[in-house]
């Protein structure tokens, strides 16, 4: 059985000014087997852009707030460390060979 064991961030409370680190908190998440077609991503950078602190507030917006007590979301670049999906990562991707992703090229 392969593990993995990341890290969340979560929101906490809702700031009133400027964030701070009571209102958020990092929790780690136990991940056992893959699924057959599923994939492990390890994100090696996350994108942390101004339109995030306009999420951290519960009001009307362009974009759906984030959730209370639930990991945040956001861009991210990452890498595949694990594959119970041979041959399938690139329809996973909605790509096939040779396919330019973004900046990503898909090599199987």
């Amino acid at each position: 059985m392969t593990t993995a064991v990341p890290t969340h961030i979560e929101l906490a409370s809702r700031p009133e000014a400027w964030p701070t680190h009571d209102n958020v908190r990092t929790t780690q998440v136990t991940y056992g087997d893959l699924e057959p077609g599923q994939v492990r991503v390890l994100n090696e950078f996350m994108s942390v852009d101004p339109y995030m602190r306009g999420r951290m507030n519960d009001v009307k917006s362009d974009t759906r707030p984030c959730a209370l007590n639930e990991t945040t979301t956001g861009g991210a670049v990452g890498r595949i460390v694990e594959s119970a999906a041979a041959g399938q990562i690139a329809r996973l991707l909605g790509a096939k060979r040779g396919d330019n992703i973004g900046k990503m090229v898909v090599k199987i």
